[in-house]
């Protein structure tokens, strides 16, 4: 079974940022994450490996432009990674494979940019 989020999504790109229960791995795919013809290797799935606490797990998750930024199990297990999606691809979505998904809690904030604070 795998489940996670779709991030920064359109019809023609994402970037996923998942869990696999069978191999205890949190990753972050991002071969369809759009500008990934630049180097042969920067179009990968990332993975590292997490055990559940007391049969649950915890991600907080934090998209950007240009980067994903997965902490898991309260930042035991963390990973980074790049993406260059169109600007018009900010789609997010929730998806599970091969089983079904107990999500327990769920909270989603707007992150404020550092530059439109900024007081000259």
């Amino acid at each position: 079974m795998e489940f996670g989020f779709k991030v920064r999504s359109s019809s023609t790109q994402e970037t996923t940022i998942g869990y696999d229960v069978l191999n205890e791995e949190l990753f972050v795919d991002g071969t369809k994450s759009n500008a990934i013809d630049f180097h042969s290797d920067f179009a990968a799935k990332h993975q590292a490996p997490m055990k559940p606490e007391h049969e649950r797990i915890t991600l907080s998750i934090y998209v950007d432009w240009s980067s994903v930024e997965v902490f898991g199990n309260k930042g035991k297990t963390i990973v980074s990674d790049m993406i260059f999606p169109d600007l018009e691809s900010r789609g997010l979505e929730l998806y599970t494979l091969g089983g079904e998904l107990k999500v327990v809690s769920l909270q989603i904030n707007d992150l404020v940019s550092i530059w439109e604070n900024e007081t000259v």
